[in-house]
């Protein structure tokens, strides 16, 4: 998976252990001496690093002899300079990655150049999911999260913020009875799900909850980044 990664979140330690991401640094981040140490600091981790939207400059050579990948914008840098900067990248040892792949044609072309991986929308759209759901109160969920965070709190006193909403406690107890637990007796309380589940799990939760409660957040991100979660 490639994260896009701004400065402030490169001096940051890594989200994801470095065998499931990329670190993907966007093209507005500057080779500076303070960015360059971040990234020595990630390949000692053994983080894999990837340049977003990339644009050919000498002052960049040092960012690309870090990179693992290099990703190129073929409709932004059109079909010409797409190879001079496929020929420019030659010499180094990155892996090409073609993005706004609109057609076959480019798929094909861009493959034969040697690039390696490909995105854009010739491969996978976007999907509108819309669906119908008991929304749970912003200010319950941070109120759980808060109660979660706090390392004197008890599982008797998460489990009584939970029980304090309804749509909090159903979504528990339906967590908890689904098959994906395969209990033989049924979980009745919030007490319960919270024992069998364990605080990490119900504070991992709840900041799922919170994520997809953003009005601003396209319905399908979420179920998307849950699938790949799960494949990973």
């Amino acid at each position: 998976m490639f994260i896009n990664h701004t400065r402030h979140l490169l001096a940051m330690d890594p989200i994801l252990p470095a065998d499931r991401c990329v670190v993907e640094v966007l093209e507005d981040v500057a080779a500076d001496p303070e960015t360059l140490e971040a990234l020595y600091r990630l390949k000692k981790l053994n983080h894999r690093i990837a340049l977003d939207d990339f644009v050919y400059s000498e002052e960049l050579v040092p960012m690309i002899e870090l990179a693992d990948y290099v990703k190129l914008d073929l409709q932004a840098l059109g079909a010409g300079r797409f190879q001079e900067h496929v020929n420019l990248l030659r010499p180094f040892e990155v892996r090409l990655a073609a993005e706004k792949i609109e057609s076959e044609d480019e798929f094909r072309w861009t493959r034969k150049l040697g690039c390696v991986l490909f995105q854009g929308h010739y491969l996978r759209r976007p999907e509108v999911v819309s669906g119908r759901r008991i929304p749970s109160n912003r200010l319950s969920v941070l109120s759980l999260l808060s109660e979660c965070a706090n390392l004197e709190s008890s599982a008797g006193m998460i489990a009584a913020a939970i029980a304090r909403d309804a749509p909090l406690t159903y979504g528990l107890l339906r967590l908890a009875n689904s098959a994906l637990y395969r209990r033989r007796s049924e979980i009745r309380s919030p007490a319960q799900a919270v024992t069998m589940l364990g605080i990490d799990f119900v504070s991992r939760w709840a900041t799922l909850l919170m994520l997809s409660g953003h009005d601003d957040c396209p319905s399908g991100y979420l179920e998307a980044a849950l699938q790949r979660a799960r494949m990973s």
